[in-house]
């Protein structure tokens, strides 16, 4: 399967969309594109080119603040789990009294 993008004064061809997607840093979904033979083909205004490039822009926004979550507890597990390694590895090592 062959994507074409036909802009005012580029035109992208590619066999992967997440490629195209990639590279350009847009976000464009099989439904966009109008099956002609064995190619899919969108033609893109430049506001339509930008609208896409701001698409992928908010996804990755939201994507980066789901996954940004500040725990307060994990500064805490994380001392919890070193002093418990270390006790561990001590114990192992017969370092006790």
């Amino acid at each position: 399967m062959q994507y074409i993008i036909i802009l005012e004064n580029e035109i992208i061809v590619d066999n992967k969309l997440s490629k195209i997607n990639k590279t350009h840093k847009i976000k464009l979904t099989e439904n966009e594109f109008k099956q002609v033979g064995d190619k899919k083909i969108v033609s893109l205004t430049d506001s339509d080119w930008q609208f896409v490039q701001d698409k992928a822009k908010l996804s990755s926004l939201a994507l980066d603040k789901l996954f940004r979550k500040k725990d307060p507890l994990k500064p805490i597990i994380l001392t919890n789990l070193l002093i418990t390694l270390a006790v561990l590895l001590q114990g192992c090592m017969g370092g006790g009294a």
